[in-house]
């Protein structure tokens, strides 16, 4: 469906998962409602509100959401639920501050509500990988002309030799003795790319190489998550597992689904970019049982 900006674009979607609702009347999950940033998703979730929770709810990622415990007892003030640390907290603040906790509340609606409205990003992840977001009756693409262009930023794996420096360096200062070697993987990939001998017939191998490592980094921050007790330096590891984790991901999901590429190589900045090119094939992956396009 395409129709000028203002003339209600909102409201059809929102009026065709309702009548979905009524023509199935066993549909207990009825639609996903996305669009392209957390600025739109809110505003189209101030417009439905009054129609309730179990109706219309938003959800959006963890680092979207404050976490008050992190805030309030290490002080960080931009602590958010990427680092929750509910675990190792006491039973009182266990009581009295998670819960409360905003993305707690809002996790139990996930697969519950009528209708969820999210962004493209948060939604690719459930479907590509992690499939925490259960199935609904239909899926509605508001803003479908950016969709592609989402897929490919979301999807794409870059790899400078700066990055690779500060990936050795957080081995050997923060992940250590544990990460030793993963430090010097870190060098010999940077030294590689430096002298520019990865190019389209042998870049499988060294994203093969790095995703290896970062998935090797993540379990050893990780492990350092579950075993310190300081709020404050467990959130700084938490940020670094789940920044190798995210990495990972990434070319794992290159690896896995094989969808279409251009991979390009920047020799003055010592750089590859690897990055879909179309949704194409992923659509089998991406699309629901009914779509409604909107734009």
């Amino acid at each position: 469906m395409s129709a000028d900006t203002g003339t209600g674009k909102s409201i059809i979607g929102a009026a065709v998962a309702c009548s979905i609702s009524d023509i199935e009347k066993d549909e207990k999950l009825v639609s996903f409602i996305l669009m392209q940033n957390n600025a739109l998703v809110d505003q189209y979730a101030r417009t439905f509100s009054k129609y309730g929770e179990a109706d219309f709810f938003q959800i959006k990622g963890a680092n979207t959401y404050p976490c008050d415990a992190l805030r309030k007892f290490a002080r960080i003030p931009d602590a958010n639920a990427d680092s929750c640390v509910e675990k190792k907290v006491s039973d009182a603040v266990k009581e009295n501050v998670c819960s409360s906790c905003e993305y707690k509340q809002a996790k139990k609606w996930l697969n519950s509500t009528l209708n969820l409205i999210s962004n493209y990003s948060y939604y690719f992840v459930s479907k590509m990988w992690s499939g925490h977001l259960h199935d609904r009756a239909i899926t509605i693409f508001d803003e479908a002309h950016t969709l592609n262009n989402i897929f490919c930023e979301h999807n794409a794996i870059h790899v400078t030799a700066e990055k690779l420096e500060t990936y050795a360096k957080i081995c050997e200062q923060d992940l250590a003795p544990m990460a030793i070697e993963q430090a010097a993987q870190f060098k010999r990939l940077k030294t590689i790319l430096m002298q520019g001998k990865i190019n389209g017939d042998n870049y499988n191998n060294f994203i093969s190489a790095l995703s290896k490592t970062y998935k090797e980094c993540h379990k050893y921050a990780a492990k350092k998550v579950d075993e310190e007790q300081d709020m404050t330096t467990s959130n700084k590891y938490s940020k670094i597992a789940k920044m190798f984790f995210g990495l990972g991901c990434k070319i794992g999901d290159l690896l896995h689904y094989k969808y279409e590429h251009v991979f390009e190589y920047t020799a003055e900045t010592h750089e590859i970019s690897i990055k879909p090119v179309f949704i194409g094939a992923m659509s089998s992956v991406l699309l629901g049982p009914k779509n409604l396009f909107m734009s």
